[in-house]
């Protein structure tokens, strides 16, 4: 149901000649090709691209604007595009945010330790988002990186003292890790999960939802 409704919102956008295109910004296990095969072959006519950098997408959606994208919320928000369809997980629209660390660290920490987390926003921005979900007074020393495998070498390395991670890429980094990884969960620390945006389309009637 949820690819149907994906296709429903991007052919009601787009012209009966027109492929429609979908941008996708999503980090996870799965590398950024082997994700665009999959919604291509699960999406059929639909010109999918995936990103695995933010400055790539803001740069594609300024110079050619997709019929959609596929992103967390703070990213569409970022690029002023509101969810036609909302990301639904067991714990609802979002997901918790989990502190990872080899040592364990105090919430009131946190606001002097190097924070690595995957980069959603950009180098300027992504320092006053993570203060803003950890509730800390100001921007954080942030060690940014591209890919979500990347975290775990930051504590295998010690060039973040903690990293932040949804709970869902904490169950795969522990999975890989040999490390005695600590959790902090910080109250009310969550993100919401990926949700589309479609250019020119009103926000969708009944269930808006996008199953995970």
């Amino acid at each position: 149901m949820k690819w149907l409704a994906l296709l429903a919102l991007l052919t009601a956008t787009t012209s009966a000649t027109a492929t429609p295109t979908l941008y996708v910004f999503v980090h996870g296990a799965q590398k950024s090709h082997a994700l665009e095969k999959l919604l291509e072959d699960e999406l059929g006519n639909i010109d999918v691209t995936v990103f695995g950098r933010v400055a790539d997408l803001k740069a594609a959606v300024q110079t050619a604007p997709p019929d959609a994208l596929l992103a967390r919320p703070p990213v569409l928000a970022a690029l002023n595009m509101k969810a036609a369809l909302s990301g639904v997980g067991p714990e609802g629209q979002t997901e918790p945010l989990l502190i990872v660390s080899v040592e364990v660290v105090a919430a009131a920490d946190l606001g002097s330790k190097v924070i690595g987390a995957v980069d959603l926003l950009g180098r300027k921005e992504m320092p006053r988002f993570v203060a803003d979900v950890l509730r800390l007074a100001a921007p954080p020393r942030l060690q940014p990186v591209t890919k979500q495998e990347d975290l775990l070498p930051l504590l295998q390395f010690k060039i973040a003292d903690v990293v932040l991670v949804t709970a869902g890429a904490f169950e795969e980094m522990k999975r890989r890790s040999a490390l005695d990884l600590k959790i902090l969960r910080v109250d009310q620390a969550v993100v919401g999960l990926p949700s589309l945006a479609v250019s020119g389309a009103p926000r969708a009637r009944g269930d808006d939802r996008l199953c995970r």
